[in-house]
């Protein structure tokens, strides 16, 4: 069957075995774009945590792959950076290398464009699947304890920050569309 995406996470690590001052997930990345594995990420390793994080912005905003510097999937995430010393927003700087497609909303769908080809997917089908990603890459973090530098505290805090707000809206978007339906019934 056409119109489908899928992302997965396989293999969780971090670099050099280093769980306290490694700040980023690592990991290898699938995605199956209509039933058609992407083969540009087969070889790759990709930083796992800043992808989730920026798959869970594209839950709320578009996201236009030639305007964007930075990718879906970036292969590094070397530094995080609180946005205009704002705790609950982070910059993440890589490498020039990564992967992106585009993104656009409309109305209840999300429509995906990759090489010319599009899937649309229901905003809730989307959400639930970058849910999934957000579980896999907080349950490799669960009980590390993380100790970053001096100068990648405030980054890294606003990251979380970030992330735990996203994951909030994602996760009540959801429910009340859930109740929105039962309504209806």
């Amino acid at each position: 069957m056409n119109n489908q995406l899928f992302i997965t996470i396989s293999n969780l690590h971090w670099l050099n075995n280093d769980s306290v001052k490694d700040l980023c997930s690592h990991g290898k990345v699938a995605i199956t774009f209509n039933n058609e594995e992407i083969n540009e990420l087969k070889n790759e390793e990709f930083t796992t945590s800043a992808m989730v994080l920026e798959l869970m912005r594209t839950c709320f905003s578009d996201f236009d792959s030639k305007s964007k510097t930075n990718y879906l999937i970036p292969h590094c995430g070397h530094s995080m950076f609180s946005v205009k010393d704002d705790v609950n927003k982070v910059l993440i700087l890589g490498c020039d290398n990564g992967f992106s497609w585009d993104i656009k909303h409309d109305k209840d769908e999300v429509i995906h464009v990759y090489k010319g080809q599009e899937v649309i997917m229901s905003n809730s089908a989307w959400m639930n699947q970058i849910l999934l990603l957000v579980n896999q890459v907080e349950a490799f973090y669960k009980d590390v304890k993380k100790e970053p530098s001096n100068e990648d505290e405030l980054g890294y805090r606003a990251f979380w920050n970030e992330w735990e707000l996203l994951k909030r809206k994602i996760f009540n978007t959801l429910t009340s569309n859930i109740g929105k339906y039962q309504e209806k019934c």
